[in-house]
């Protein structure tokens, strides 16, 4: 059974497990039984672009996804504030306030760096085991945390019939719904996210992404291997004889090894990923 990842195109419209659910088919299909596939990282449901997608023990990979970086275009809209904070919610509040580019370029070197951001109340965080955007929609009151979150560049474009065009590059766990939301009231006006699209999702890129229909068409053509993910972390190839009580699971006291997260090779083969702890070996991630 296959393992690896697909680049996806989300289109405008599905959400993220809308494509999980559709690539899950096309598998079965293909290979006749059912095999597990996650995506790495919600796309809002208007939003479109890069969704990697895991496939069989690649998807144990998901806890290393938030650690990979994330580039966007997005349009802001000024003047408006809706309550989801893009085009699909309801007005909350307006202001006669539009900034002029000047203004903003004048700002944008203050969101560069490491923020305390407060997320959206609308998102897909977790709240006492459900989902805050349900929450919202219910009704309910409930307290999202601030946490901290990395932006590395935010770049003005261009402005074309009232909508603000950037390139934002900043780490997983970013709300770009929460960026317009900060720069409008840094601005001394409201404003929402009129779209947005992902360009980049840590090794994946807008470049040599496909669509799902491409991938129902030839899914073995299009399916990346495990490595790609893991390509930039660094190598440890277990010595021979050491292998075995590797492969059984025994932490093993090596010395020298890298420093952080690493890839495992046992006999030229990916075993997992590993880290160090008091000079010995463990593998945190099998993957075989």
């Amino acid at each position: 059974m296959p393992d690896g990842f697909f680049n996806v195109i989300k289109p405008t419209g599905m959400t993220s497990s809308d494509v999980v659910v559709k690539i899950r088919g096309i598998l079965k299909r293909h290979y006749g039984e059912k095999i597990k596939v996650g995506h790495l990282g919600t796309l809002d449901p208007g939003g479109a672009g890069v969704l990697p997608v895991a496939v069989g023990r690649a998807t144990r990979l998901f806890d290393y996804a938030g650690q990979t970086i994330k580039k966007y275009r997005a349009g802001f809209k000024f003047g408006v504030e809706t309550d989801t904070l893009d085009s699909y919610g309801k007005i909350t509040r307006t202001a006669d306030k539009i900034p002029s580019i000047q203004e903003i370029l004048h700002i944008l070197p203050s969101f560069a760096g490491k923020i305390a951001q407060m997320p959206p109340v609308y998102s897909s965080i977790s709240i006492a085991g459900k989902r805050a955007y349900d929450l919202a929609r219910a009704g309910k009151e409930f307290v999202i945390e601030a946490r901290e979150v990395e932006i590395f560049s935010v770049e003005f474009l261009y402005e074309k019939d009232g909508i603000f065009v950037f390139d934002i590059t900043c780490s997983g766990g970013t709300y770009i719904r929460s960026v317009v939301r900060d720069m409008a009231y840094a601005l001394g006006t409201v404003g929402y996210m009129s779209f947005i699209i992902r360009l980049r999702s840590g090794k994946f890129a807008m470049e040599n992404a496909v669509t799902p229909d491409e991938i129902q068409a030839d899914p073995e053509r299009h399916m990346l291997p495990t490595e790609y993910f893991l390509s930039d972390y660094p190598r440890y190839d277990v010595p021979e004889i050491l292998s075995e009580k590797v492969i059984n699971g025994v932490k093993i006291k090596i010395g020298q090894l890298p420093d952080g997260f690493f890839t495992v090779y046992v006999r030229g083969s990916l075993l997992g990923i590993g880290i160090g702890r008091y000079g010995c070996l463990e593998v945190k991630t099998r993957l075989i």
